[in-house]
């Protein structure tokens, strides 16, 4: 039965496409897309996973209805976007772009800070876990580097190609030495955000054929050449042996680890398609004998309004993140693991108010990340500026619990302070009138 609704939705959601296709080339990254693409993380596993076939009809209901629901509140809450006026996208003086340079420059002294020390949380880097009350706050420090970047190129008249190409393939190699699978997803999004923003650009059939492939292929192989990276490194680290030198011969050796052999391309497949079977994560959850032991009943959204507490004053605060949670007592990891897995907001929901948490806890998900993109990203100025910067949480934030969605919001919010008073001083001088 779940597969036949799930077959039917899945052509729903492409005659969606082929329906509004003329919207999408011009504005492809609307949540009503997106969202959708992520509904095909729930019903096709329902549809080809194995796995998921031996779940059971609670958590087979589960992820159903979770997709269900994506694409029945997408009904209410999608909006064709409305350009308002001419938005505000100068720098109206050389000066600003000079600030934004130098907030570049810190943010990159703040990233050698953060490795030195090992600070970097979320990270195989993180070796320094003895501080976490403002722990997340300031990893957040190594992202204001690429916060300038894309201010730059948001505001900047006439933005130097080939200096903001070097300035983002800089980014794009730290957040793969950092050992993010995503970097590309994650620089990507925010820039194509910039362009569409900025330009009259539209995409047609074979430029999103071509694009796709390009992404997909790339990011298959970032996932198989990361999994290896992350390996050598954790040896070095071990062995207190990390240094530029023994970095680059771990880069090495994990890129020729990654690229031979038909074993490795099997194994980059699979942690693909692992890393986005959202159906899975949440069966495994409802099918675990720890879900069924304890409830939250809400207490998981607590940190939104208390991370800010040092843990010098509350020694058993709760964590932000339930990732180690469900890593350890879904799957079973070590104990003593750094690593986090896909809790899902769903399944977030589902231990804090059941099935009814399921529904509740997507549509504030939802709710938000339309609301962000339709009333704040053709906005201009500041407005567009955080929406940019906050869409990627969005996106990826299915994937957390919802109460870290938020306090990154507020992260985000804070250290692009500086960024809104830039918007707002007025750096032309008043020359006196004889």
């Amino acid at each position: 039965m779940f597969v036949a609704f799930s077959c039917l939705l899945l052509g729903y959601i492409a005659l969606f496409f082929l329906w509004h296709k003329n919207y999408f080339y011009k504005d492809p990254l609307h949540p009503t897309f997106v969202t959708k693409v992520i509904t095909l993380t729930l019903f096709l596993p329902l549809v080809f996973s194995m796995e998921i076939a031996s779940f059971s009809p609670e958590s087979k209901l589960a992820i159903f209805f979770s997709g269900f629901a994506i694409l029945f509140f997408d009904l209410f809450l999608f909006k064709k976007r409305k350009d308002v006026g001419e938005n505000d996208f100068s720098f109206k003086s050389r000066k600003r772009f000079i600030v934004f340079s130098i907030i570049f420059v810190f943010g990159w002294l703040g990233r050698m800070y953060l490795v030195s020390n090992g600070y970097l949380e979320g990270t195989h880097l993180a070796t320094n876990i003895e501080t976490h009350a403002a722990s997340n706050l300031r990893t957040q420090i190594g992202y204001l580097s690429f916060y300038s970047i894309i201010g730059m190129l948001l505001f900047s008249e006439k933005p130097r190609s080939f200096l903001f190409a070097g300035l983002l393939l800089s980014e794009i190699l730290w957040w793969y030495f950092t050992g993010t699978k995503l970097a590309l997803f994650n620089v990507a999004v925010p820039v194509i955000l910039v362009l569409f923003a900025k330009t009259d650009f539209k995409l047609n059939f074979f430029k999103t054929l071509f694009l796709g492939l390009v992404f997909v292929g790339l990011t298959g192989a970032a996932f198989g050449f990361i999994q290896a990276y992350r390996v050598e490194m954790a040896y070095l680290i071990v062995e207190g042996d990390v240094s530029p030198e023994t970095t680059v011969i771990a880069v090495g050796d994990a890129a020729v680890a990654t690229f031979e052999g038909q074993e490795t391309s099997r194994l980059q497949e699979g942690a693909l398609l692992e890393r986005v079977n959202n159906g899975a994560f949440l069966g495994r959850l409802i099918e675990s004998d720890a879900s069924s032991k304890e409830i939250w009943y809400g207490s998981s959204l607590a940190p939104v309004f208390t991370w800010f507490v040092p843990r010098y004053f509350w020694p058993d605060k709760p964590p932000q993140s339930t990732g180690r949670w469900y890593a350890t007592k879904i799957l079973g990891w070590d104990e003593n693991s750094k690593s986090e897995a896909s809790i899902t907001v769903w399944g977030d929901g589902y231990m804090n108010f059941g099935g009814l948490g399921i529904l509740i806890f997507g549509f504030i998900w939802q709710f938000g990340f339309y609301y962000v993109y339709q009333n704040f990203y053709r906005r201009g100025g500041f407005y567009t500026f955080y929406s940019i910067l906050l869409y990627p949480q969005f996106l990826f934030g299915v994937e957390q619990n919802l109460a870290l969605l938020f306090i990154k919001a507020q992260f985000i919010l804070i250290l692009t302070i500086p960024f809104l008073i830039l918007a707002k001083v007025k750096w032309t001088r008043n020359t006196p009138t004889a």
